[in-house]
């Protein structure tokens, strides 16, 4: 049996991840400040809460755990637009060599980003070099070498991946389809960018399915996790709409666009294809179930409301 520390494991990819794995057979440990979103799974996981940076005050229960594959996914302001070019970015490489002087796993897979690749035009393959334009970016690339340094010192098969956009159930509420979509049911205006982004998503059940391919495969390396497919933020917009029942409520302004950032993400997943993995989740089908996920919470929380009131 594989033993399997997520580190970040109560997140959107960490927790996804952890039921993947659980459901494989495998004996998985998290290490995460929260444990909200894998309440459900939490008897059949051992769980180290996280309640200050650093992984050096765990070292003893890392050990303990005795991993055999560890999945670090935690990076501390990775999410919020407001801290890609916040300097506390780099706090993060630390906390990343804390975590690796606490193993000696067989696999390490540090989980990256495309911001290492920087402004791109067209699709970008694994081989393209870093060129960051963002601290977010900077420091995970930073980390990137730093980790694969330590990690072949340390005779550890070293994994980057880099996640392009993912989405799918149980995201981040504050995310582009959850909030939108939950606005939109609610009858709310919404007022968005102009969305002329062109960018690659990628459904969550397919990214884990990626990334167990790429354990199995003994590949080691930077992966790139993504679809390979470009879509246009705005289009997506509009069938989610169509779905939800129009655009009326929906406001694009393009004074709320975000300057820093590229507007063309999209990458070539080079190393998946030759592991003959393929997305299994089409755009549409992944968009509709977030919507009929979103009702049926709406109609949860609606029902919750009622009986409160009752009492």
């Amino acid at each position: 049996m594989r033993r399997i520390l997520i580190t970040g494991g109560n997140g959107f990819l960490g927790s996804h991840l952890a039921r993947f794995f659980l459901k494989k057979g495998d004996h998985v440990g998290i290490i995460s400040r929260s444990c909200s979103n894998i309440a459900d799974i939490l008897e059949s996981i051992t769980f180290i809460r996280h309640n200050s940076p650093g992984y050096s005050q765990f070292a003893q229960q890392i050990r303990s755990f005795n991993p055999t594959i560890v999945i670090h996914c935690a990076w501390d302001g990775g999410s919020a637009y407001n801290d890609v070019n916040n300097v506390k970015q780099f706090k993060n490489i630390g906390y990343g060599v804390e975590l690796l002087e606490c193993i000696d796993s067989a696999v390490f897979i540090g989980v990256g980003s495309f911001s290492e690749y920087g402004e791109i035009s067209t699709p970008v393959s694994e081989s393209a070099p870093d060129a960051p334009i963002t601290l977010y970016g900077r420091s995970k690339s930073y980390f990137k070498s730093i980790s694969k340094t330590m990690c072949l010192q340390k005779d550890i098969r070293w994994i980057w991946i880099r996640p392009c956009l993912i989405y799918g159930s149980k995201d981040v509420p504050t995310r582009l389809f959850p909030s939108t979509i939950d606005k939109l049911i609610a009858g709310k205006n919404v007022v968005l960018d102009s969305c002329k982004d062109i960018v690659d998503y990628l459904h969550v059940d397919d990214f884990s399915i990626a990334v167990y391919t790429v354990i199995e495969s003994y590949v080691s390396g930077v992966v790139n996790i993504c679809s390979g497919n470009e879509y246009c933020v705005r289009s997506l917009i509009e069938r989610v709409c169509d779905e939800v029942g129009g655009c009326k409520n929906v406001t694009f302004d393009n004074t709320r666009d975000r300057h820093r950032l590229s507007s063309y993400i999209v990458g070539n997943p080079e190393v998946l294809r030759s592991l003959r993995w393929s997305p299994t989740i089409d755009i549409d089908t992944g968009l509709k179930n977030i919507i009929i996920e979103q009702k049926a919470k709406q109609v949860i929380m609606s029902d919750l409301d009622g009986l409160h009131s009752d009492l």
